[in-house]
């Protein structure tokens, strides 16, 4: 209500201003401009709104809402903040996301900026590299290679009794031991959620070297081992 009546004012002001406008282009202590590149009445409006608003603060909010909103606006669609290489994201570019509009005021008061933690800044990304079995390592640690790579060597080792007792207890542990939500996607696929990303990436590798965590019911967890995985 309190927004309409500033326009209705507004417009009111800058219809009785366009009509006396020869009066006072008369007056030699008034200039008046005629390089205005909108009509005079919708110019004028313009400026009676925002000489209004000193009359009327609550326009305010929308005023600056407004505000926010362009500026998250170009942060979205400027080109200078756009990242991009050919290992991240799968060489897709990466523009910068106005997550919030509340916010964007404040971006010129910034000086210093901490990170607590890995993910603040940077990717959080978990992948089971190598294991440690009854003293025996699994897996090699090698540069920009995802995912783990003693899949063969371990399923080797499965086959013979003494370590493949030990191994099949680690992988139950890792099946049971964590506190991961499941979900059956669209896809049909176990979808794993979970608040640490460590414990997602655990149930993850258990599930791909065949000890696979199916279902959580109250104190009761459902595993499935997969033969083949073990041969």
């Amino acid at each position: 209500v309190t927004l309409v009546a500033q326009g209705c004012l507004a417009l009111l002001s800058s219809v009785c201003f366009s009509y006396n406008k020869w009066y006072f282009a008369g007056l030699w202590y008034i200039h008046v401009r005629d390089d205005l590149w909108l009509p005079d009445i919708a110019a004028y409006w313009l400026t009676f709104f925002t000489l209004y608003s000193n009359l009327m603060p609550i326009s305010l909010y929308p005023t600056t809402e407004f505000c926010n909103a362009m500026q998250s606006f170009f942060i979205r669609n400027d080109k200078e903040m756009v990242y991009y290489a050919e290992d991240f994201d799968k060489g897709v570019p990466f523009a910068a996301r106005a997550r919030s509009s509340n916010l964007c005021q404040e971006l010129g008061q910034i000086k210093y900026l901490f990170s607590d933690k890995t993910g603040t800044l940077t990717q959080n990304v978990m992948e089971l590299k190598r294991l440690s079995i009854d003293g025996q390592k699994y897996g090699d640690l090698v540069p920009n290679e995802a995912g783990f790579n003693g899949k063969e060597d371990l399923g080797r080792a499965r086959g013979r009794s003494e370590a493949g007792r030990a191994i099949e207890s680690f992988l139950e542990v890792l099946a049971v031991a964590h506190t991961v939500m499941v979900n059956m996607g669209e896809n049909g696929q176990l979808d794993y959620e979970a608040e640490s990303p460590d414990e997602q990436a655990l149930v993850k590798a258990a599930n791909d070297l065949g000890w696979r965590f199916a279902s959580r019911k109250g104190n009761t967890l459902t595993c499935s081992q997969v033969p083949s995985a073990a041969a």
